[in-house]
């Protein structure tokens, strides 16, 4: 489970340049703001714009959050195609140091 949260943590924040420029306090609130509206369900859809900083903000802050609990998390992403080969490379990976730069290496990861 660790490694799963940690690829989509990693992932979310290739997906974005700087985030330096978003005040901490805005994707908090908003994080608590869809875990209090969601309540049971388990099945959180989200869209952005492409490129903004605060998304994958969010989505990294709402992945912690849901994963203290016992049920599993699953976080599905819009990436190209070809990069299917190189998730699939880090998921039967150790989740390692190694492995993590190989897949930040890749060109969606720029």
């Amino acid at each position: 489970m660790k490694r799963w949260l940690w690829m989509a943590v990693m992932v979310a924040s290739m997906v974005c340049g700087t985030a330096a420029a978003v005040p901490a306090g805005s994707v908090a609130d908003t994080a608590t703001q869809i875990v209090t509206l969601a309540g049971n369900h388990r099945l959180v859809m989200l869209g952005e714009y492409h490129g903004t900083a605060e998304t994958p903000l969010l989505v990294t802050d709402l992945m912690e959050r849901y994963s203290r609990d016992t049920a599993p998390v699953r976080l599905g992403l819009e990436l190209p195609m070809s990069e299917n080969a190189a998730l699939a490379r880090y998921l039967r990976s150790s989740g390692d140091a190694d492995a993590r730069a190989a897949l930040r290496t890749r060109r969606s990861g720029r």
